[in-house]
């Protein structure tokens, strides 16, 4: 009851959230190439907390700002976004040399399957050391493909990360074989039972060209991984288009949280219910490292 309350809430602070957000582009070099992104930067002096949304494969970063409508918010509520695009639209996840074979073609064009993980941190680092972003709370968004690079953010860099959400992905399997977190990190995960890009009981992507966990797979591993003891605190709230969602929330960690929204009959998107901005930021501000 009380989650359904609260999600209420959110829906009503969300539907006030008019304001048009200043999104202006940035570039940094990394590499052999120049990366490119968008960025809201609120009003107002000291380091801010930083929600970096990557976009899923095909998508750009302005995609992912307009779907998820973090800019806005983060005016509103003193939070920097940005939303970076991947070398070909899609996120290499993979550590190096480990791209799968039926990937790598696509990153011909750029001269071989790029260092998205190293391009992360540098643009972390950049805000960093202007004084615009506070180290202590940096927060990943990943829909699809970018949810796989979230992964591997939480895999091999959680000391750089307080939270994370992933939406309609999971993690790959070869990332989960070798994937030893160096600290607890709170997630939420947002995952549609009838997905068939990134399918809910694991196998296959899309195009075949890797295999994915299973849902309950992912949902174990953080809570392993935070620490956390059954049972769940649950709820149901309506969702978009006459299905429901099913909320776990488990609290009772050690470390951090993992909040899990079962979307029944959901598919492959960026779910609009609950809205994402206030959703996100709400489970985004209780952490910090």
């Amino acid at each position: 009851m009380f989650r359904s309350l609260m999600l209420a809430a959110i829906a009503a602070v969300w539907a006030g959230a008019a304001s048009a957000a200043i999104l202006s582009p940035g570039t940094i070099s990394f590499g052999s190439h120049t990366r490119t992104y968008l960025i809201e930067v609120p009003p107002g002096v000291g380091p801010k907390p930083l929600v970096i949304g990557l976009h899923g494969k095909g998508g750009t970063g302005q995609q992912m700002a307009q779907e998820t409508r973090l800019a806005p918010f983060g005016l509103q509520n003193g939070f920097v976004a940005i939303f970076p695009d991947a070398l070909e639209n899609q996120w290499d996840w993979a550590r190096p040399g480990q791209t799968p074979a039926g990937e790598v073609p696509r990153y011909n064009p750029v001269g071989g399957p790029p260092d998205d993980f190293g391009f992360m941190n540098a643009l972390i680092a950049k805000y960093v050391q202007q004084g615009i972003v506070d180290p202590k709370r940096v927060y990943v968004v990943g829909f699809s493909n970018g949810g796989f690079m979230a992964s591997r953010m939480v895999c091999d860099d959680a000391g750089a990360i307080a939270a994370t959400a992933i939406i309609s992905s999971g993690m790959p399997v070869a990332l989960n074989q070798s994937c030893h977190p160096s600290r607890p990190v709170p997630i939420l995960i947002e995952k549609g039972t009838a997905d068939d890009h990134v399918p809910y009981n694991g196998g296959y992507v899309l195009d075949h060209s890797f295999q994915s966990i299973g849902t309950n797979q992912f949902v174990a591993f953080f809570k392993q991984l935070d620490g956390c003891a059954d049972p769940a605190a649950t709820s149901q709230i309506p969702g978009a288009k006459k299905n429901t969602i099913d909320i776990f929330d488990w609290q009772k960690c050690k470390a951090g949280s993992v909040d899990f929204y079962k979307v029944n009959g959901g598919v492959h998107t960026v779910y609009q219910v609950p809205p994402p901005a206030p959703t996100l930021w709400n489970f985004f501000k209780g952490y910090s490292l």
